[in-house]
């Protein structure tokens, strides 16, 4: 009998990360998700410096920031998708939630079927009100999606994450006990596979069982 296909999934990296470093932050989830899933990672297209926040620039250049960002997410669609699904951490999750209503809503900035999941880590709702229809504009966003949350997070708070999970219908939420990373624990992972184990099946489809 053959086995089913593993889900494939876009990872995006953190503020002042990048995606070799991601890689080695999730190198023990990756591993205890060998069986079920290949992880791509991508960079940023435009370094930031640390003490600048984008909330302090203006329009325009944030403007031209999100046109580099959506055209390296466009590009990995063409050429190393389709993508099952979404990663992300931190700022990252940030991304991913609005690729996922992007896809999902059928906005025309980005050409991929929608995703099937969504996982953010220490995730939060954009404060760009550039963005705010994607999420206020019609009913909850359908997408499955898993938030994981530091109870100790003192960068991106569990309250500043709930801001996230109330855009979507029907979230699966994790709290584990540390602070701003990617946990890796026996529970944390148990978690994450039974989340995806919905999606995988013999064409990489959700299961309808």
């Amino acid at each position: 009998m053959p086995r089913p296909k593993k889900l494939r999934i876009l990872c995006l990296h953190g503020f002042s990360q990048n995606g070799i470093l991601f890689r080695r932050k999730t190198a023990d989830l990756r591993k205890s998700l060998l069986d079920m899933a290949e992880f791509v990672y991508l960079t940023a297209p435009l370094r930031v410096p640390y003490e600048v926040s984008s909330k302090f620039e203006g329009v325009e250049k944030n403007a031209k920031k999100d046109e580099a960002t959506f055209a390296l997410i466009q590009e990995t669609f063409d050429k190393k998708g389709p993508f099952d699904g979404v990663m992300g951490f931190s700022q990252g999750a940030c991304l991913s939630s609005i690729i996922t209503a992007i896809l999902e809503r059928r906005d025309q900035k980005l050409l991929h079927p929608p995703l099937k999941f969504a996982m953010f880590f220490s995730g939060f709702r954009p404060m760009d009100e550039r963005y705010a229809y994607l999420y206020d504009d019609g009913p909850k966003l359908r997408t499955p999606t898993f938030h994981c949350i530091g109870q100790r997070d003192h960068i991106v708070t569990p309250e500043r994450s709930e801001t996230l999970i109330q855009c979507f219908e029907q979230p699966e939420v994790f709290y584990h006990p540390g602070n701003h990373y990617v946990p890796s624990y026996d529970g944390a992972t148990r978690a994450i596979r039974i989340f995806l184990s919905q999606f995988r099946d013999l064409g990489g489809l959700r299961s309808t069982l």
